[in-house]
Order: structure tokens, then sequence, then C-alpha cells
């Protein structure tokens, strides 16, 4: 056995032993304190004899093992200390399709190594096999023959699999980047000259690092990566095995990393944070079933007509627990009227939106959902939102003609959803009927019109109609 063939298998050893422990690794004996006659016979001494056969603890390769290195080292290692004489290029031998393989054959301890003189052949099948002729230092021979088969590779490493994997999107920034090996290699070898990562031409700076418990090697960032880039990881040939056997060709890969996250923002409404209620052509208000409670500022321009049961609105009729502004002298509501036009701008300019008219019955997650013609909610039927568990996320519902929520409907808000993150923006009427559980901010050119008893917790704004209410308790949303 070469030194350099020698030395690197017994790296191999060490670096075995340090990721997994073998199960019956040999110690060495340092007296004869045990009392054992080592030479097979009685003890006159009244010692005990040794007449138990030896075994086979572990082999390298193991049973049927693949892709072997062709200039690997064949060992067993017994369960204990075997007699050097018996262990032979007759008693420890491998064979290829019958025929035996020349090689050297050598003990230390209770190890026994078979050194090929000549590389094995590649994907060529072997039987290694120890006869009972090999003997403890007691003279008791193995109990039965010990063979096991395996398989040699092409001699060279290649990488197995990666991660991410070739062609991988949406990665993430501060993804690792790992390759795993087919056979154990020299760590010495898989560096930042033979692992590279660039972004383009543009080398990435990193550490590489090698696991030869895993054969993976790594190359982590020293930044996170960017966000929607293209990136290629290469592997040269110059790494090596731990026999010295280089890949037989560049290993390389791309991936591609996650785009920045898109976030929809929710129109802008400036100084109508505070008005849960804001009308161009006025205010009409019936309690005939139950007191009208607008929880928040209402505001009236440039029409400030406010009649309620067909007289003046008084301070409790519709009662409002905030300020009514109506064409004040500080010009508080005409500046609400100017934001509202601008909401409404802002929302109908948002693109992409995924065409829906019928809401009734469906569940539906963040984003803008557009109607050129009606959008409409059937009666007795429900509307799920879904946060998706974003406390910020935003809906958007932009409608050309007219929304319509009929009798008995309940928009559900689970996982997050917040009645101040939805917006129903509307180029024609508004009318939600009797009785209905309604979510969200309705932003309108013309009229807006609220049955019996519905209950709105969001905002009625509307830049050039009148807002009609029934016995309704509206309130701002929770920002």
């Amino acid at each position: 056995m070469n030194n350099l063939k020698l030395s690197n298998f017994l790296l191999l050893l060490g670096l075995s032993a340090c990721g997994n422990q073998v199960l019956g690794w040999p110690l060495e004996k340092t007296d004869d304190s045990d009392g054992l006659d080592d030479s097979g016979g009685n003890d006159d001494s009244g010692g005990i004899t040794d007449d138990i056969p030896p075994t086979v603890l572990w082999t390298s390769p193991g049973r049927q093992a693949n892709e072997v290195a062709p200039n690997a080292t064949i060992l067993a290692i017994f369960s204990e200390e075997m007699d050097p004489s018996t262990l032979t290029s007759a008693t420890f031998e491998m064979r290829r399709d019958g025929v035996a393989v020349p090689g050297a054959v050598f003990l230390l301890g209770s190890t026994a190594y078979i050194d090929p003189t000549e590389d094995m052949v590649p994907n060529a099948d072997y039987t290694a096999t120890l006869s009972t002729a090999t003997k403890d230092l007691a003279g008791n021979p193995l109990a039965e023959a010990y063979s096991w088969d395996f398989t040699v590779g092409t001699g060279a490493p290649t990488v197995g699999s990666t991660d991410p994997l070739s062609d991988a999107v949406d990665v993430p920034w501060n993804q690792v980047i790992h390759a795993t090996f087919s056979e154990p290699m020299n760590p010495q070898k898989i560096n930042s000259s033979t692992f590279v990562v660039r972004r383009g031409v543009q080398l990435v700076p990193g550490v590489v690092s090698y696991n030869a418990a895993t054969k993976v090697g790594s190359f982590t960032p020293d930044e996170e990566l960017a966000e929607d880039r293209d990136y290629t990881a290469t592997i040269s040939t110059g790494v090596e095995d731990l026999g010295g056997s280089a890949m037989e060709a560049e290993y390389q890969w791309n991936f591609s990393t996650l785009p920045i996250p898109w976030v929809l923002d929710p129109p802008e409404m400036s100084t109508l944070v505070d008005f849960v209620a804001v009308a161009g052509a006025g205010l009409l208000n019936s309690s005939s079933s139950g007191t009208t409670t607008l929880v928040g500022d209402v505001g009236l321009s440039p029409v400030d007509t406010c009649i309620a049961d067909e007289l003046p609105c008084t301070n409790i009729n519709p009662l409002i627990n905030g300020v009514l502004y109506a064409n004040d002298a500080f010009g508080v509501a005409a500046m609400a009227q100017v934001d509202l036009v601008a909401a409404h701008a802002d929302g109908m300019s948002r693109l992409n939106g995924t065409q829906m008219g019928d809401l009734s019955g469906r569940t539906i997650v963040p984003g803008v959902y557009s109607s050129a013609s009606a959008m409409f909610v059937d009666t007795h039927a429900s509307v799920t939102l879904d946060g998706e568990g974003d406390e910020n996320s935003v809906w958007i519902f932009q409608v050309g003609t007219s929304l319509t929520v009929s009798d008995d409907v309940d928009i559900i808000l689970i996982n997050g959803a917040s009645a101040n993150n939805i917006y129903w923006v509307v180029d024609g009427i508004v009318a939600l009927a009797n009785n209905v559980t309604f979510f969200g901010n309705v932003i309108s050119i013309r009229e807006i019109s609220v049955g019996t008893e519905t209950v709105i917790i969001g905002r009625l704004l509307t830049t050039t109609g009148e807002l009609t209410l029934r016995s309704n308790a509206v309130a701002l949303p929770i920002h």
C-alpha cells in the first residue's frame, strides 16, 4: 500500500469515526489481566480458556455498497485481535467474476486490509471473502466464511444533489447553497476557489465549508442574496475525493431569488380617517325601527341638508357620537370632499383587478377585484374575507355601475382581515338592504342607501350623492 493512499485511507477512517460511532471498534489490549490463555490451552493457574470464535463487526465497503472508489482499500474489523499468520491472500481475498484480484493483505490488531495491486474496474461488481482459516490469537477460527458484495463507481466524484435545486425559483434571500457529493471528499479541496456563486459575472462573497459526515459542501453568503435576481453556483474540477480523484467535469446550476413582496397599499384617506359619513347631497334619516347611531364625524358638503323623520336633524336624531360638519366655516367638510374625490380616483386607478361580479358565497383573499358593471351579493348569502394571517391585508373592490347587497347578508372577516382595510370604490349607486352586517369603506360618487337595521363597521362616503339611513348603526373601524 503506497503512503499517499494509506494516509488518505486513514483520513477516511478518522472522518468516519467522527461522524458515526463504529460499534465494536477494537481497543488495544494492554495486559493479560483478563485471565485468558492466548495459547488456546488450559491455564495451569486456573484461568479461563478462550473458546469463543471471532466475528466480523464492520466492513468497508459495506454490503451492497455502490459507487465505491476504484482505488479503495478493502477492510474488515473483527470482534477481537486476530492472528496475523492466518490473514493471507488465501484467507482474505477479493474476486471479480469469480477471478481472484491480486492485492496485499495485512493486519493491524483487529482490522484486516486488502490493498489491490491495481485500481478496481469502474462499474464492476466485486465480492470480498474471509475464510474459516482466519483465527484469533487463541486459535479460534471464524465460525463460518464471511462474504460481502459491492460495486465500483466511475472513480470520479460527482455532485448528487443541490439545495436549491437547479432552476429553482423564489429562493429565500438568506439561502445557504449546498452541494452533496457522491463520496467522501478532501475538505481542503472544497474552498472559495472551487465552490463559487455568481450573480451575472460578479462573484458573491461568502464562506465555503464541508461536512464530512454528510458529504455536503456549503456556500454561506456574507450578506443576504439580492431579491428577484438570477444566480449561478459552480463547483470546479479542482475538488477531489480522499483518493485524489477529481470531478471529470465542472458542475453548475442556476436559481433565482424571491422578488420583493407585492404590497397592496390602501387608498389615501387623509382627513377622511375621522369621518364615519360624508355626503355631497345631504343626509336623510329614518329612526322608525330604532335610533340611527353614527360613531365618528359626519361631513355634509356642498349640500348641508340633514333631515330626520321629515324634520331637521337634532342632536339625538340621528345620534352622532362625533362632530357634524355641515358646510362649516372652517371648511372641514369641504376638505373632506376634496380628499374623498382623491381617494375615489386612487381606488379606481389600481390595475390588474380580478374580474368578479357576484360575490355570493365566496371566500376572497386580499387583492383588487373589479366589475365593469354591477357587483352584488344575493339574499341570505355571505361573503368571507380571508386575511391569510396578515392584519395589514387590503381589499379594493372596483365597481363600474352599482353595488347591491341584498337582505340578510353577512360580510365575515377571518384570519386578520380588518374593516379598516376594505374599500368598496363605486362609480354608481350603493344599496345595502335590510338586516345586513357590512364591513369596509364605501367610496361612491352617487347616492348610498342603507336598509333597516343594517349594521356597518366602516365608512359611508359619497362625493355627489345623498346618504339615506334607516335605523342603522354605523361605526368607524378600529385603525
